[in-house]
C-alpha cells in the first residue's frame, strides 16, 4: 500500500496571504503547505481522503490519474471546499457534456444532512450539459461500523474535534488517519497499538482546544508505539527542522507530496 500526503497544512494553509510563513522557514520547501488531504492506493484501489480548496493542484502534482472513491473526515471547509475538483475523474473524457459515471463518496451519516444543504446540485444530473447521472454516488458510514471500498478495509473512528464531531480512519489493520481532533470518542486508543503507519494531525506546539497538539502527540506516541508516526495539518509554529529536531526517530512531519510505503 502506498500513501501520498497531498497536502499537510492547516486550515489557512502555509504560506497565508496576509502573515506569510509564521515562525516556519519560508527557505525550506517542505514548510509550504496546502490544506490536508492523503491518497491511498493498494494497486487495486485508489482512494481520495477528503477535498481540499488546491486538490486539482495536489492531483496533478501527484500524477493522480486514477480515483475510485472519495471519503471525508467531516465538513469544513478546509476538507471539503475543493470538491468540484474530483468531477473530472468521473469522465472519460475531457468534455463536459459525456455523461459521468458517478464516483463513490462516503461520509458520516451525521455529515449529510449538512452536504445535502451545501450542495444539492452534486446529488443530481447536471441537466444543463444533459447528463443523467449525478457525479456523485453517495454512501453513508456510521462510527465504529467496519466497510468496505474495493480491497481496502475500513474501520471509522469518531472524533472529538472541539466545535464537532469527526472521523479517522482504519485501514486494512495496518495505516491509521486521524486528524482534526482533540481526542476520540467511545474509541480506546490502545486499539491502535503497534500499527504500521499513524498520520496524526498536530496543529501546533502549544496547546489547543481543537487539535492534537506536539505534547499530546508525543504522549500518544509512547501509548501507541507504532513503527511509524507521521504528524500532519501543521501550523505556522511547527517549522520543519526545528520540530524534527525534537521528535524520536520513529516520528516525523509530513510535508506535501509525501509518499510513503507501507
Amino acid at each position: 500500500m502506498e500513501i501520498t500526503i497531498l497536502g499537510c497544512g492547516p486550515s489557512y494553509g502555509i504560506p497565508t496571504a496576509k502573515f506569510g510563513f509564521g515562525q516556519c522557514n519560508p527557505n525550506n520547501p517542505k514548510n509550504a503547505r496546502t490544506r490536508s488531504s492523503i491518497f491511498v492506493s493498494d494497486g487495486k484501489t485508489d482512494l481520495l481522503i477528503d477535498t481540499p480548496p488546491e486538490l486539482r493542484l495536489q492531483l496533478y502534482n501527484a500524477g493522480i490519474k486514477n480515483i475510485d472513491a472519495v471519503m471525508w473526515t467531516h465538513m469544513h471547509a478546509d476538507h471539503l471546499m475543493g470538491i468540484d475538483d474530483v468531477r473530472i475523474y468521473t469522465r472519460t473524457q475531457i468534455s463536459a457534456f459525456e455523461e459521468v459515471i458517478p464516483l463513490p463518496a462516503y461520509m458520516n451519516e451525521k455529515d449529510f444532512e449538512e452536504f445535502k444543504q451545501r450542495f444539492p446540485f452534486y446529488l443530481k444530473p447536471f441537466k444543463y450539459i444533459k447528463q443523467k447521472e449525478p457525479p456523485f454516488d453517495v454512501h453513508l458510514i456510521k462510527p465504529a461500523e467496519p466497510f468496505q471500498i474495493g480491497s481496502l478495509d475500513i474501520l471509522p473512528i469518531l472524533q472529538d474535534h472541539g466545535s464537532c464531531e469527526t472521523l479517522g480512519f482504519k485501514i486494512n489493520n495496518k495505516v491509521a488517519y486521524n486528524t482534526d481532533l482533540i481526542d476520540f470518542i467511545d474509541y480506546d486508543i490502545n486499539q491502535l497499538k503497534g500499527i504500521d503507519l499513524w498520520i496524526l494531525g498536530c496543529v501546533s506546539n502549544r496547546s489547543n482546544d481543537k487539535h492534537v497538539y506536539l505534547e499530546k502527540a508525543l504522549k500518544w506516541f509512547e501509548i501507541v508505539q507504532p513503527k511509524r508516526l507521521i504528524l500532519t495539518h501543521l501550523g505556522a509554529r511547527m517549522d520543519y527542522d526545528t520540530i524534527m529536531a525534537q521528535l524520536p526517530k520513529e516520528m516525523e512531519l509530513a510535508y506535501d507530496g509525501m509518499k510513503i510505503s507501507v
